[in-house]
């Protein structure tokens, strides 16, 4: 579930990262929901072995009975079962927190890489409707040109900073595996 501060640094996102944030922390939730239905559900069967292990507990101090008997291995069969079911949901509740950890440091990492930037240095990409002029028409214009101005060198300030250093190691390593494929050169 996004909580009122996470929501708040995602809507300063551009609307594709927004949406991509958006579905990887739904992702994360629906998988810590499904593992704790998995923990849910592991505790009861548990309680039900229990309950099935004092059963035949009790059964074995009768007198007169005996491991044959048509209960007690029903019972057995029953708790055989649901051992099985409990090793099954342990394993696939491992694999949903092995997806899940990385994909919640990711998320948090992106919150927190969000959180650092002032929000006046993120670029939002929101509706621009038409304004109404005020004054006259050649203020309104020398605006629009300051506007301009100031956002083209908003992009030359973008285009001009650095590559991140993951997509820069990216880069290099296809190029290298590009000439790699290539083989030797031959002189």
């Amino acid at each position: 579930m996004i909580d009122a501060r996470e929501r708040r640094l995602i809507d300063r996102l551009p609307i594709e990262a927004r949406d991509r944030l958006t579905r990887m922390i739904f992702e994360s939730d629906g998988l810590a929901s499904a593992s704790r239905d998995a923990t849910d559900r592991c505790n009861k069967l548990r309680e039900e072995i229990q309950s099935e292990q004092r059963y035949l507990d009790q059964r074995a101090r009768e007198p007169g009975s005996f491991a044959g008997d048509g209960s007690v291995k029903t019972a057995q069969a029953a708790i055989r079962f649901k051992q099985q079911e409990i090793g099954d949901l342990n394993r696939a509740n491992a694999d949903r927190e092995a997806r899940n950890r990385p994909l919640a440091s990711i998320i948090q990492r992106a919150l927190d890489a969000i959180a650092a930037v002032p929000a006046s240095k993120l670029l939002v990409s929101a509706k621009h409707e038409r304004q109404p002029v005020r004054g006259n028409h050649a203020d309104a214009i020398e605006r629009v040109r300051s506007r301009i101005k100031s956002l083209k060198e908003r992009r030359a300030e973008v285009e001009g900073a650095p590559l991140p250093i993951a997509l820069a190691k990216q880069t290099a390593t296809d190029q290298i595996e590009a000439l790699a494929e290539r083989g030797r050169p031959t002189w």
